[in-house]
């Protein structure tokens, strides 16, 4: 059930946000509008097959943790910079659309799993050799939450 919550939030909000990106005239048309939706259902996929599909394979091929690459530590830190490149140099609705919409999608997560903290270090920071904290959970998630509002601004104000 809170994976149907999970995803059909995620679809809330690319549908929103791609609204909310033509009305504000980051978009010059409804293509770009429609391209930044593209990018939101690309992400949404991209969680989803990154959990259903492809974190089996990688528990097949003797992984010892059951990794979800696009909810590592590793890859939120990359997904920052390219976050920063895509809403300030590249232009691309459809780059725009897959940064935010990705970072949302984790967002969702972390707040729905953010009171049990065991659950939260197999899924975010299982990398880790040390299990983190309440307190490490929400600094964590107030700093991806600044870097969200962020990339919101940049794309929809500026």
């Amino acid at each position: 059930m809170k994976k149907i919550m999970t995803y059909g939030l995620q679809v809330l909000f690319t549908v929103l946000f791609g609204a909310a990106f033509y009305v504000t005239g980051g978009a010059q048309s409804v293509l770009q509008s429609l391209l930044f939706i593209g990018g939101g259902v690309l992400a949404t996929a991209l969680l989803y097959f990154d959990e259903a599909f492809f974190s089996k394979k990688y528990a097949e091929q003797g992984v010892e943790n059951q990794v979800i690459m696009t909810r590592s530590l590793l890859f939120v830190a990359a997904l920052i910079p390219l976050g920063i490149f895509v809403t300030t140099s590249s232009g691309s609705s459809l780059g725009m659309g897959l940064v935010i919409l990705l970072l949302t999608g984790i967002i969702i997560e972390m707040i729905q799993v953010r009171s049990a903290i065991d659950v939260f270090n197999l899924r975010f920071v299982s990398q880790l050799k040390e299990p983190w904290g309440q307190s490490s959970l929400y600094k964590y998630l107030g700093l991806l939450v600044f870097f969200w509002l962020f990339l919101l601004f940049k794309v929809f104000i500026v």
